[in-house]
């Protein structure tokens, strides 16, 4: 365990500290995006929602980006929801100082809209998932920049 801690775990996030700062210093700002895949039940067999957004409870992320990001989602037929049962982690909690102009949101993405949970086999939904993420990207990057968020 130490070794990994050594090999990967410190080079990570001195990495992405730096990116971060490289970012503040380059454009006064920085909106880090944490993503991942989420099962597509609880385990109570309920169906999660498409996306959710975990900002530590409004602590990680502005409201506007947040706000901004889950109506981007919602456009494209997506349902959303916000911090629960994923809040953001270790990234979004350490990362997201939107009072230092560090905005950290995580993304948790339903596996069930690209993924068969059997056979892991990609469903047809992938590539117009996949589509879709770059825009809301693309959307993110100018929206953020056009509103000076």
């Amino acid at each position: 365990a130490k070794i990994r801690i050594k090999d990967l775990y410190h080079p990570y996030h001195d990495a992405l500290q730096g990116l971060i700062d490289e970012a503040r210093s380059l454009f006064g700002k920085v909106l880090l995006i944490d993503c991942h895949s989420m099962p597509g039940f609880n385990s109570m067999g309920s169906r999660r929602s498409d996306i959710i957004l975990g900002d530590r409870f409004g602590k990680s992320c502005s409201p506007e980006i947040v706000m901004l990001i889950e109506k981007l989602f919602q456009d494209l037929g997506y349902s959303v929801s916000r911090n629960y049962p994923y809040a953001g982690g270790f990234v979004t909690k350490y990362y997201g100082k939107p009072y230092e102009s560090a905005n950290a949101l995580q993304i948790e993405i339903n596996r069930d809209l690209y993924l068969n949970p059997i056979t892991m086999d990609k469903k047809p939904g992938f590539t117009s998932l996949a589509k879709n993420i770059s825009r809301i990207i693309n959307s993110i990057i100018k929206e953020v920049t056009a509103l000076n968020l």
